[in-house]
C-alpha cells in the first residue's frame, strides 16, 4: 500500500498537541489572586467559631464543676474564694476582662413587704455565704487594661450575708422571664421562691470578655476606633447541695 502524500512509510504520526487560548492562563492566576484572601478570611471566621463553642462549653462545664465542689464541702472553713478561684486561673490569660462571684442561699424568713413567711408558703431565698464579701472588692475580677472591664453589670452584684433576695431577683437562670406572648408567672410560684428550710444552693456567676480571635481580633485592630467586635458572656450556674443546710459547718 502505497503512503499518503506527505508522509513518509513507516514513520507513526504523533498526536496534535492543542495550545491553551490567548489569556486563560492569566486568567486562572488572577481568579486565584482574587479567590484566596476569601479563602483565608472564611477559615479564619471558622477557626474564631470554632474557639468560641469551645470556650463556651469549657465555661459552662467548670462552672458547675466548681458550683458542685462548694456544695459538696461542708467542713471547716468557707470553700468559696478557693473554689472559685479555679475559674479565674482557667479563663484569665485567655480574656481580655473577667468578674466571677460566688453566693450560697437558703430558704429565707420575710417577704419584700417585711412580713414574715407563711408555713407552707412561699419565700425569698436569704443568702448564708458570698464572696468576695463586699461589692466593690476587686477579688475575683481581671482586666488586661486597667480602667476597661466590660464585666460589671449590675445584674451580678448579691445581696450581703444575711439579707433576702429582693421582689423579682433571680436565682436561677431566666427564672422569673414572661413566656412569648405571656404574662410573667407570679414570684410565689418561681422554684427558688419555694425552697424547703433544709435546703441550700450554691450559685456561680461568671462574666467574661474572651480574647477577640484570629479574625476579630485583626478586624478590632484595624477598626478599633470605629467597630467593636467583643463578645460579653455572662453565665449563671446553681446547684442544689445534696446535703441539709444544718450539716454545713460553714454556711
Amino acid at each position: 500500500m502505497m503512503p499518503a502524500p506527505g508522509k513518509s512509510a513507516g514513520a507513526p504520526s504523533r498526536p496534535t498537541v492543542r495550545q491553551p487560548a490567548p489569556g486563560l492562563a492569566g486568567s486562572a492566576t488572577v481568579e486565584f489572586v482574587f479567590v484566596m484572601p476569601f479563602v483565608l478570611i472564611l477559615l479564619a471566621a471558622v477557626w474564631d467559631l470554632r474557639q468560641h463553642i469551645a470556650f463556651r462549653t469549657e465555661l459552662a462545664r467548670e462552672m458547675y464543676a466548681v458550683a458542685e465542689a462548694i456544695s459538696d464541702d461542708r467542713d471547716g472553713v468557707s470553700p468559696l474564694q478557693s473554689a472559685v478561684a479555679a475559674i479565674e486561673a482557667r479563663f484569665r490569660d485567655r480574656s481580655t476582662s473577667g468578674l466571677v462571684r460566688a453566693v450560697v442561699a437558703g430558704r429565707g424568713t420575710q417577704r419584700a413587704d417585711g412580713t414574715a413567711c407563711p408555713d407552707p408558703g412561699w419565700c425569698p431565698p436569704v443568702v448564708l455565704a458570698v464572696w468576695p464579701a463586699s461589692a466593690t472588692d476587686t477579688a475575683g475580677k481581671w482586666e488586661t487594661v486597667v480602667g476597661q472591664n466590660a464585666c460589671s453589670p449590675p445584674s451580678m452584684a448579691f445581696p450581703a450575708v444575711g439579707a433576702h433576695f429582693a421582689a423579682g431577683q433571680n436565682v436561677l437562670p431566666h427564672e422569673g422571664d414572661a413566656p412569648d406572648g405571656g404574662t410573667p408567672p407570679a414570684e410565689g410560684t418561681w422554684v427558688s421562691r419555694n425552697m424547703s428550710p433544709l435546703e441550700w444552693w450554691v450559685v456561680v456567676d461568671t462574666c467574661i470578655e474572651p480574647e477577640p480571635g484570629l479574625l476579630m481580633g485583626r478586624i478590632r485592630t484595624v477598626y478599633q476606633l470605629m467597630l467593636d467586635t467583643s463578645f460579653v458572656w455572662q453565665r449563671r450556674a446553681v446547684w442544689r447541695s445534696i446535703h441539709e443546710r444544718g450539716d454545713c459547718d460553714w454556711c
